[in-house]
C-alpha cells in the first residue's frame, strides 16, 4: 500500500502508524501457525504473534525515488519466511518521495493470495470482503503479429476461457487452475515431458474499489500485489485497480529478465501505443456509422 502522508504530519504520521500496527489486536488468519504432524504434515494453530518481530518499520535511503523503493521491497521479498512463525511480516516504510510512505505486508500464499489480500485490506478499511481465485491458459498472439492483431488474439482468447469458465462449478474451476499452474512443474521435473509446450509467463489481475480509502487518515495512492513467480515461470505481471487506475507490478526470474523496472517502462509505452490504435479504430468505427446512417 502507497500512502500520501497527510498535511501537516509529515514527522508523526509514520509513527502513529508503526505503533498503531504494533500493538493492534491480532486477528485471523496472522494468528495461525504451522503445527507439524507426522511425515511432514501440517494443520494450522492458533497463537499469540510476536508484534515486536512481525510488524518493523524502515526507511529508504535519499532521495528516495520509486525505484529505490521497488529495489527495497525486492530484497524484502526474496527470503524465505520463518516456518516456527505465523507466515507473515509488515514493513513501514517511510522516506519515499512526494511525501509518500508504504506498508508491505509479506504473507505466505497459503494463508492469503493476492485478491484475497486485497478484500483483507478493503474490510480494514470498512469495505466488503471476499475470495475467488482460478487461472486459465490464454493465447498471446505471434509474435511478428501487429500490437492490434495480438490484441485482438488476446481479446479472442479471454473471451472463450471465461465463457467456458463461467459454466463450470467453482470447485472445478479451483481443480482446473491447480493442474493448469502445476503442469509447469511438472514439465520441469519429468525430462519426457520437457519438449510439450509449456506457459512461461503469468498474468493476474485483481479488481480493487473504486472509492478513495484511507489508512489513519492517509488516502490510498497505490495497491500492488507482489506476484510470485510458479514453477516454470519466468516472468509474472499482476494488475490490481484502485480508483480508476490500473497498477501494475512484475516479477521475474533473473535468468529471463534482467532488470524488471526497465520491462515495466516498456510495458506503459505498449500501453500508451495500443491505447492509440484502439482510439483510432474506434474514431474510425464511429465515423463509419455516422457515414451508414446518412446513406
Amino acid at each position: 500500500l502507497l500512502l500520501r502522508i497527510p498535511d501537516g504530519q509529515t514527522d508523526t504520521f509514520v509513527p502513529k502508524l508503526f505503533e498503531a500496527y504494533r500493538n493492534s489486536e491480532v486477528a485471523s488468519p496472522f494468528n495461525q501457525q504451522l503445527k507439524w504432524l507426522d511425515k511432514g504434515v501440517a494443520s494450522w494453530e492458533t497463537v499469540e504473534p510476536d508484534l515486536k518481530y512481525h510488524v518493523r518499520r524502515l526507511a529508504v535511503a535519499a532521495p528516495g525515488t520509486l525505484q529505490q523503493f521497488y529495489e527495497l521491497v525486492s530484497f524484502l521479498n526474496a527470503p524465505l519466511l520463518d516456518r516456527n512463525r505465523p507466515l507473515w511480516e509488515c514493513y513501514i516504510i517511510e522516506g519515499i518521495e512526494h511525501n509518500q510512505c508504504a506498508v508491505f505486508i509479506k504473507i505466505h500464499h497459503a494463508m492469503v493470495d493476492g485478491a484475497a489480500g486485497l478484500k483483507l485490506f478493503q474490510n480494514s478499511m470498512n469495505t466488503s470482503g471476499g475470495n475467488q481465485a482460478s487461472a486459465e491458459l490464454v493465447e498471446m498472439g505471434e509474435p511478428g503479429a501487429s500490437l492490434s492483431r495480438r490484441l485482438e488474439t488476446i481479446h479472442e482468447s479471454t473471451s472463450r476461457v471465461k465463457d467456458r469458465s463461467q459454466k463450470l462449478p467453482s470447485a472445478v474451476r479451483q481443480f482446473y487452475s491447480l493442474v493448469t499452474l502445476g503442469s509447469g512443474a511438472l514439465i520441469d521435473i519429468v525430462k519426457v515431458l520437457q519438449s510439450l509446450p509449456s506457459f512461461n509467463l503469468v498474468v493476474s489481475n485483481m479488481i480493487g474499489p473504486r472509492e478513495q480509502l484511507y489508512v489513519g487518515g492517509a488516502p490510498l495512492v497505490t495497491f500492488s500485489g507482489l506476484p510470485i513467480i510458479p514453477p516454470g515461470g519466468g516472468l509474472n505481471v499482476t494488475f490490481a485497480t484502485i480508483h480508476n487506475d490500473v497498477n501494475l507490478a512484475v516479477a521475474a526470474a533473473p535468468e529471463a529478465i534482467e532488470d524488471p523496472f526497465r520491462l515495466t517502462q516498456m510495458m506503459l509505452d505498449s500501453f500508451a501505443a495500443l491505447g492509440k490504435i484502439t482510439s483510432e479504430k474506434m474514431r474510425a468505427k464511429k465515423k463509419r456509422a455516422v457515414t451508414k446512417a446518412k446513406a
